[in-house]
This record gives structure tokens, sequence and C-alpha cells, in this order.
């Protein structure tokens, strides 16, 4: 089943300099990070949750934004803050800069993808041109491994394309690249537990996720813009359904339905806007599945260690 959505800015960030906040380059990537109560923002007297957005761009700045929904919104617009729509009730609040780039053993790299650990927010994943995956470690000392590499030679590595850190699993990520590999990762080793191409046909990805609910289930689209959802305890070799898109995907984003516990909902962003599908997870899903996939992964990671 497909849906069709129609979105409107409500506020709108300004651009920054190299030495003040904000950003200086184009924005490549956006993220969400942990809830937090509106309270805790006294300025804005406002009720509910609210959330942290991170976004990066090209030069490895990453700018921390808090969300806050105003009471009320102006349908004149907000005589203090221009970049608020009229009648608009979200609003960015400025938290913090980072130049999570800045002192990496990677000669001019260029930052391609991010993704924060929903359960420690403090740590980020950081995708370059390269092929190199920097963890950018906040208000502790520097991790080890500082980066992460297909292989030794960074070369053939390609660039990457897009990070996943597992919903249950949080010392495993996914990372996918722009020669059609993809990459499972354990935090505490630089090299991946499994390296497989992106289908029986590598094309590049361009994003991929984790299901946020079945352990054993990942959704990548790539260039052939078809959507591919990779079942590992059914096959560790591919995906085991393919949905054959006409129009060029550019971004993808998936969610748990809130009508239909069994189903999912994938958002698509193409050249003619934003498609939502739902998907039937009920054949995907394996009793256990958390325990077979943590045997799954300890069978994998026992073959590197």
């Amino acid at each position: 089943m497909k849906y069709c959505v129609f979105l409107l800015y409500v506020h709108v960030a300004a651009m920054g300099t190299d030495n003040e906040s904000g950003h200086c380059q184009p924005v490549i990537h956006v993220e969400t990070s942990g809830a937090t109560q509106h309270s805790t923002v006294n300025d804005w007297h406002v009720q509910g949750l609210s959330f942290q957005l991170l976004s990066l761009d090209a030069s490895g700045r990453v700018c921390v934004w808090v969300i806050v929904e105003l009471p009320e919104g102006d349908s004149s617009g907000s005589p203090v803050d221009l970049g608020l729509a009229p009648g608009g009730r979200v609003k960015l609040i400025s938290s913090a800069t980072m130049d999570v780039l800045f002192g990496s053993e990677i000669a001019h790299p260029i930052a391609t993808s991010l993704n924060v650990s929903k359960a420690d927010s403090n740590t980020l994943l950081i995708g370059t041109d390269s092929g190199a995956v920097i963890r950018h470690v906040r208000y502790r000392p520097r991790a080890v491994p500082k980066q992460y590499l297909i292989n030794d030679n960074m070369a053939t590595s390609s660039e990457v394309t897009s990070i996943s850190i597992h919903p249950h699993f949080l010392s495993h990520f996914l990372v996918s690249y722009s020669s059609g590999h993809i990459g499972l990762y354990d935090i505490r080793w630089a090299h991946p537990v499994i390296t497989w191409p992106s289908g029986r046909q590598s094309h590049l990805i361009r994003e991929l996720n984790w299901h946020p609910k079945l352990s054993n289930v990942f959704i990548c689209v790539g260039e052939d813009n078809n959507v591919h959802i990779w079942d590992l305890l059914t096959d560790d070799t591919g995906p085991v359904h393919t949905l054959k898109l006409e129009k060029k995907i550019i971004c993808m984003g998936i969610a748990p339905d809130q009508n239909d516990p069994n189903s999912l909902s994938l958002v698509l962003s193409s050249e003619d806007g934003v498609s939502i599908y739902r998907l039937d997870s009920r054949k995907l899903y394996h009793e256990n599945h958390l325990e077979l996939f943590e045997t799954f992964i300890s069978e994998n990671s026992y073959n590197i260690m």
C-alpha cells in the first residue's frame, strides 16, 4: 500500500561561518537523537517532549539542535525569529557545534554520512569519501578504534554512503559503500565481521537501515532504485525480497506502523516528492529472533577474533 505526503517548512536556520555556530558547507545528513523534556528549555515555556537533531555538512561539522514545539503559532510570523514560518510552532535552537573530522588521520576528508546511537548520543559515527568510518566520542576520552575500514587498502574501499547502528545490539552497525558492498561491524574491531555485495548484482547503495523491531532484518535502497530486504536468519548471502521502483530514490526512512504492529512504514524520497509504503513484516518474523541473531553474530565474530 502506498501513500503520498506533502511537507511544508516551519523553521529555517541561518548559515554560519568557519568561526561560529551553524553550517558553512552544504548539509548532507540529519539524524535525530534522544528525547528530552521541553521543561529544560525554560525560555519557551512549552509542554510535552522535545528531541535533539544533529546535522552534518561536507566539512565534517556537526551542529546539534534542540527541537521544541511552541504553545501556539503566530500567523503573522515571529518578530524575533525570522527563521520561523508564519504560524509555525516547531523551532530549532542551536545547542552545540563540533568539527568531528578535525585531527583525523585521513588527508582532507569529506564527510558523507552520520549515525548516532539511540542509547548513547555521545558516540557519533561519521562516514567519509575515503571509505573510512570515523568514531567521534563527546565528553569522554577518545575511543579505540578511532576509525573503521572494510579492508586495509583504503583506495579500494569506496565512499561510505550510509551507516546504521543496530537497534538492539548497539555495539554492531552496518556500513554501505559506493562499491555496492555492505559491512557488518563490531564497534570493538576496526574491520567488519561480515562483508557482502549488495545483491546478486552489486549496485551502489544509497541508504540502508535496520528494521526497528526485527533484529535479523535490514533494508537498503540501491542505485538501481530497488528496495532490497535482507533477512539474515533466512539467507545471509543476499536479499530475500526486492521491491522494484521506477522513480529515482534519493533517500529512505523506516518506522513502525502505529496502526498495525505487524507492518512497517517505508518512507522514500524521490525527485517527485515523498511516498510512504506499508510493508507486512510477518513473513520476516522468527520466533526468538533476538537469541538467534545473537548466535549469528557470535559465530561470525569468532572467525576474526
